[in-house]
């Protein structure tokens, strides 16, 4: 389907070193108190793909401020059948 996907990466806090989530499914999970994105290496049919780009920018911004951990985002077109 094409549409639009959230790309996720986070600093880690200990060595600065930038790593990186992946795809986001649009899913996540909570452990201790804080909450954290469920992602995939690669667009799969797992990945949530939105069908605009100013929904899909709201939607990762939202998760930018939700998971601590996330650090950057992208929004990147897909087009792909997936």
């Amino acid at each position: 389907m094409t549409g639009y996907v959230i790309y996720l990466s986070s600093t880690n806090s200990t060595s600065r070193h930038l790593e990186h989530y992946g795809y986001w499914t649009g899913e996540h999970y909570q452990h201790q108190g804080k909450f954290y994105p469920i992602c995939e290496e690669k667009i799969t049919e797992n990945t949530k793909i939105y069908k605009y780009e100013i929904t899909a920018n709201n939607a990762a911004e939202r998760a930018f401020k939700k998971f601590g951990e996330v650090s950057r985002f992208m929004v990147l077109k897909n087009e792909r059948g997936q």
